[in-house]
């Protein structure tokens, strides 16, 4: 069976070797992209395998996406975007990649504030993830939001927003 892949808004997350999970988007029908996709580059074909389970929130757009890895343990982590409706999101869900392809996404905490056009970043020294967007303020500034861990069971189920965000001047 094979899958079209014409989906726009995505996000791409690579796994390891030639293995990448795509997230969310929209096809050419407008619809939303409501199972991630498992895309595995082999010799000189694609092979594409639906994952059995849907995301928490339908993620139409501009989400963010990140791999994180904590306690010997690989995790997808997705924060905003954007709704079919084009309401920005709050919401934060992840994935343990040692449960592919069962398992189902685990929900955080929501942000405090709309992410929407902004970057996942990871560090692979602490095990934290901070969200790069541009902050409201004039002129805009880059924002880091630091993803702050309160039990060690749960990854990202009890996320707080540390209040100390890192802003850095990019006027020039």
């Amino acid at each position: 069976e094979s899958i079209d892949l014409k989906i726009a808004r995505s996000c791409l997350v690579h796994h390891e070797d030639n293995l990448f999970v795509l997230i969310g988007g929209r096809n050419e029908n407008d619809e939303v992209l409501k199972k991630p996709l498992i895309i595995n580059f082999v010799d000189e074909t694609i092979e594409i395998q639906e994952l059995p389970y849907e995301l928490n929130f339908e993620r139409f757009g501009h989400h963010s996406c990140g791999k994180l890895e904590k306690n010997d343990k690989t995790y997808i982590v997705i924060i905003g975007g954007v709704d079919q409706n084009d309401n920005f999101l709050k919401s934060c869900e992840y994935l343990d990649l040692e449960d592919l392809p069962n398992g189902s996404w685990q929900i955080c905490n929501d942000l405090p504030i709309t992410s929407a056009f902004a970057q996942l970043l990871t560090e692979p020294d602490t095990a934290q993830c901070h969200v790069l967007r541009k902050s409201d303020a004039s002129p805009p500034r880059i924002v880091s939001i630091p993803l702050a861990h309160t039990h060690s069971s749960d990854l990202l189920g009890s996320a707080l927003l540390r209040r100390n965000f890192l802003e850095a001047d990019n006027s020039d």
